[in-house]
């Protein structure tokens, strides 16, 4: 778990949103990360493709917090964080 320079939360198997898209509706898995550069695929087709790590924007829907927290396991710091989201 990691944050990007906006301060969005990065956690591999969450959904997310990018900056740069055109169709709002659409979310992303981010599936890795190496340095600055992630790997996406679309939920529904599975397609994959790169962008830089500030791109991302956490969506911070019940669901995903609820997959990050999962994803979390025993990281009380990352369940903390991600419980902040509630709040919010």
């Amino acid at each position: 778990m990691d944050f990007n320079s906006n301060n969005e939360i990065i956690i591999l198997g969450c959904n997310y949103h990018t900056k740069w898209q055109k169709e709002k509706g659409m979310r992303f898995v981010l599936h890795s990360v190496s340095g600055s550069v992630c790997l996406l695929k679309t939920r529904r087709t599975n397609k994959q493709f790169k962008t830089n790590i500030d791109d991302l924007i956490f969506i911070k829907t019940k669901h995903n917090i609820n997959k990050g927290i999962s994803i979390a396991g025993g990281c009380d710091y990352l369940r903390r964080e991600l419980n902040k989201l509630y709040i919010n």
